[in-house]
């Protein structure tokens, strides 16, 4: 199963660990994570799961991919730079 979740912050003791109790709880393969809020970009192992996270500069907003071990073989995460620019994108208007 594929799911998505607002957790608010995984940038608190324990939180990543909740999340991946409520992923096997509920049988989740694959779930999109919006405000991570940790900095940087990059790939954690954890348990049975892999974290491909990207955030910023600061600990502020971010997204991550948690993926279970059992499909991670079928993901593959590569940094890139955005294609756009926002403010470009916003100043054009």
């Amino acid at each position: 199963m594929i799911g998505t979740w607002n957790v608010t912050t995984l940038n608190q003791a324990g939180k990543l660990d909740n999340l991946k109790t409520e992923m096997q709880k509920n049988e989740v393969s694959v779930l999109g994570v919006s405000e991570v809020r940790w900095k940087g970009q990059g790939e954690i192992r954890s348990g049975h799961y892999t974290v491909y996270y990207s955030g910023g500069e600061r600990a502020e907003r971010g997204v991550a991919i948690v993926v279970h071990k059992s499909v991670v073989r079928s993901v593959r995460f590569q940094k890139r730079r955005p294609t756009w620019d926002l403010e470009k994108l916003y100043a054009q208007r």
